[in-house]
């Protein structure tokens, strides 16, 4: 059996599941001798019968499996003829760990403090980039926006705006009624259009009204040439 701790398992394996590149027999059988396999070596010793011990089904079953992890090449069985019993597998690209000199921590703890280093310097550059373009983007936007042809566009909408607005003035306060319309004007209309100077002082509520082709009956106060009566 393996001794105690921890294996590596590539993480790619479940890429194989679930591509259909391996079933679920031997997913299992594969991650189950990758944990009984040697750390140093790669390899266990063992057989279909033992193996089926641990994934708890026929002895027969495994053997079909191991002979089709091994015509995938994911194993090697080095069985020798004419023996049973337990038989050296190689674990295609396992991870092996090796011991580790206190001269290769050092050095490996060197390694990483550069990496880190060179990790921070990068990320200092990455928010520099970044902020360049941002005010890249602002000035060409501000540029953009006063550009000859953008300030036309931005006049001619004004000014039509502008003709738009004074067109509906006119309609609410000036304009003759539409032919068809039977709206009247009213009577606070006609004080306004006075006191802008558009109608004569002495024209009086009535007069307005028929010059305008309605009813001179008007139920509103009448205006004399020195104001309201």
């Amino acid at each position: 059996m393996a001794d105690l701790g921890f294996a590596q398992v590539r993480r790619g394996i479940l890429e194989h599941l679930a591509s259909g590149r391996l079933s679920a027999i031997e997913f299992s059988a594969y991650v189950t001798m990758i944990l009984l396999a040697d750390h140093r070596t790669g390899k266990w010793i063992g057989s279909a019968e033992t193996l089926a011990h641990y994934l708890k089904i026929h002895r027969r079953g495994v053997q079909r499996t191991l002979e089709s992890l091994e015509q995938k090449k994911y194993i090697t069985r080095h069985r020798t003829p004419g023996r049973h019993g337990n038989y050296p597998i190689t674990i295609e690209r396992y991870f092996r760990r090796t011991p580790v000199s206190p001269k290769a921590v050092s050095r490996d703890a060197s390694v990483t403090e550069k990496a880190a280093s060179v990790t921070q310097a990068s990320g200092v550059l990455e928010v520099l980039q970044e902020t360049q373009l941002q005010e890249k983007s602002r000035a060409d936007h501000r540029r953009a926006v006063h550009t000859p042809e953008v300030v036309r566009q931005i006049e001619a909408k004004q000014n039509r705006l502008a003709k738009e607005e004074s067109v509906r003035r006119e309609a609410r306060v000036g304009a003759p009624p539409a032919t068809g319309v039977s709206v009247r004007p009213g009577y606070h209309e006609f004080k306004a259009l006075r006191a802008a100077g558009r109608i004569p002082p002495t024209m009086e509520f009535g007069d307005w009204l028929v010059q305008r082709g309605f009813d001179r009956h008007c139920d509103s106060p009448r205006f004399s040439s020195g104001g309201a009566a």
